[in-house]
């Protein structure tokens, strides 16, 4: 049930307001706020970091760098991969991710 006032009888209102009701954030959002903010980062380290389980991370992980493998995405890669590290948090080197950064559009006089 939505907390968003809606026209009961329209379908339109609906679904206007199930769009318009708060929700929390996906764990692909969650991820890669995570990589904004911190930085370059290890899968362990940004489980550790959100709380999410380590196998969610690597599940949310791949399809964020290789957007064209899955159908869930429409746009290009928000994560690309950044070499290797040793990882703050088991100590052992691991690969880590860091966001893609988007090229400065230039402006048209």
């Amino acid at each position: 049930m939505t907390t968003v006032p809606y026209q009961r009888k329209s379908m339109t209102s609906r679904n206007g307001a199930r769009l318009a009701a708060p929700r929390a954030p996906s764990q692909r959002e969650v991820i890669v706020a995570f990589v904004r903010e911190h930085g370059p980062s290890t899968r362990n380290e940004i489980a550790e970091g959100t709380g999410l389980p380590l196998a969610s991370v690597c599940g949310r992980v791949i399809p964020l760098i290789y957007p064209n493998r899955y159908s869930f995405s429409t746009e290009g890669a928000l994560l690309r991969r950044a070499g290797s590290r040793i990882c703050r948090v088991t100590g052992n080197e691991a690969e880590v991710v860091a966001v893609v950064v988007e090229p400065v559009q230039k402006a048209m006089w």
